[in-house]
């Protein structure tokens, strides 16, 4: 009996042992690599909400680069001087309030090899005449090493009465230039007469779906050649788009206009400054565009407007 009752508790006991709930891991900081150039690196420290605000220090090759006081579960972090073509190890140490510093996994971060004039071939080419020294560029629009357009003003020496002639636009397509003359009127309203006149901007997301603007107006241009002219809300000196429906335009006396595929909708910039430049980008952290404008009135330099 008493052997018999000895092995019903060791049943018990090994039946309540299996049934216990297995212990719950603990969530651990995490520090990834976000971005990374020759000479700067940002990295992504993920740290779980129990644990905030906490204490960071950042490790680089087990030396403190960094301190700071974190409050948000995610959180980029910028390393600034970083040397090129090199391996850098990081870690994160995190002490939340109250408890003792636990570690992050260990990351590596590798800089990017610069690549140097060495790896470059570089050809002048002269658009217009040297002699008739009248000729600008206003934009350049690169689709491919042999589909790249240059727009502005290009004169070139002719055998008619004037002696010259006025082209406003030149493509090349891996072996020469071709200049062109894009027709625009000289009124957008009272369509009366065309003529060559000097392109500001140029939007190009392939061969076949090209943009050109000029003065209150703009016109499409494709293999099949150049399509309808179309008016613009202002003389379109700088223009950007991520994608046709979303274009932006700059002009004169700080006028910025936004066009979605239908209607130009105008953007108070705050400023009457000559908008020279329109450039955006996607920001992966943020997962918006970023639009930034560039304002100058000539003779007190120049200031960026984010727009």
């Amino acid at each position: 009996m008493k052997l018999f009752f000895m092995m019903i508790l060791l049943g018990l006991g090994l039946f309540t042992g299996c049934s216990e709930s297995p212990t719950t891991p603990v969530e651990k900081p995490v520090l990834t690599v976000d971005d990374v150039s020759c000479t700067e690196g940002w990295l992504n420290l993920s740290i779980p909400p129990g644990m905030l605000p906490a204490q960071v220090l950042l490790l680089q090759d087990n030396q403190t680069v960094m301190s700071i006081t974190v409050v948000s579960a995610d959180t980029l972090l910028y390393i600034p001087t970083l040397t090129h073509s090199k391996v850098y190890v990081f870690q994160a140490s995190i002490t939340p309030p109250n408890n003792s510093p636990i570690f992050s996994n260990v990351t590596n971060l590798t800089t990017l090899s610069p690549t140097g004039n060495s790896f470059f071939s570089w050809t002048k080419h002269y658009l217009g005449s040297t002699d008739i020294n009248t000729s600008r560029v206003k934009d350049i629009a690169i689709i491919s090493e042999n589909d790249i357009w240059a727009v502005g003003q290009f004169v070139l020496p002719d055998t008619n009465l004037a002696g010259y002639s006025d082209y406003n636009a030149a493509h090349w397509d891996g072996s020469k230039w071709e200049y062109k003359q894009i027709q625009f009127y000289y009124s957008c309203q009272t369509p009366t007469a065309t003529h060559p006149l000097p392109i500001y901007s140029i939007v190009a997301f392939d061969s076949e779906n090209i943009t050109m603007y000029s003065t209150m107006q703009s016109t499409s241009y494709s293999s099949q050649g150049q399509g309808e002219n179309v008016c613009t809300p202002i003389t379109a000196v700088t223009a950007w788009a991520s994608h046709p429906n979303n274009l932006y335009i700059g002009g004169g006396l700080g006028k910025i206009y936004h066009y979605n595929g239908t209607v130009w909708t105008p953007i108070e910039t705050g400023t009457d400054l000559y908008v020279n430049n329109i450039y955006g980008d996607y920001n992966k952290r943020t997962k918006s565009y970023e639009i930034i404008a560039v304002c100058a009135q000539y003779s007190l330099g120049f200031y960026f407007k984010d727009i």
